[in-house]
């Protein structure tokens, strides 16, 4: 169900499963599973806005591109760390499984009163989340260093 709420983005953030899909029929019958357990996750709760799921959650890596990992990584300084440069929130989602997991939601500062919220490690996880624009506001006007910015630390 979506949302029609004026204030904070609300979100749902799923560390999703993926299994060994080897045909278009694999892969159909995984979608419509992912959605079925997407939907009953919902059902009942609260309304979201946006639903996130990791990247290439349709489909299994490639051997290809497991052989160039090292070449595909983000760099340190890569977009990952320029939003949180720029005070941004930051949602690192990856699938769910043995050699998977670890997906972690920021938010524009981290501290004691707004920390990581870290998904579970191998599992599949769903997570309602909240993108609130006047946390936003409040960070960047406590927090001023955005003002001493390079030009090339802009996402």
């Amino acid at each position: 169900m979506l949302s029609h709420n004026t204030g904070a983005l609300k979100m749902l953030a799923c560390q999703a499963s993926v299994p060994p899909v080897q045909t278009p029929s694999d892969r159909d019958a995984h979608v419509r599973a992912l959605c079925d357990r997407t939907r009953q996750y919902l059902d009942g709760t609260d309304s979201v806005d946006l639903i996130v799921l990791p990247e290439l959650c349709t489909m299994e890596y490639s051997a290809g591109a497991f052989s160039r990992l090292d070449s595909l990584a983000e760099p340190i300084d890569g977009p990952s760390t320029r939003a949180m440069e720029n005070q941004a929130y930051l949602l690192s989602l990856s699938r769910a499984g043995a050699d998977y997991g670890g997906s972690i939601f920021c938010p524009p500062w981290i501290d004691d009163d707004q920390p990581a919220q870290y998904f579970e490690t191998h599992d599949e996880d769903f997570k309602r989340l909240e993108l609130d624009p006047t946390l936003l506001v409040d960070v960047r006007s406590r927090y001023t260093f955005l003002k001493d910015r390079l030009d090339v630390y802009w996402l």
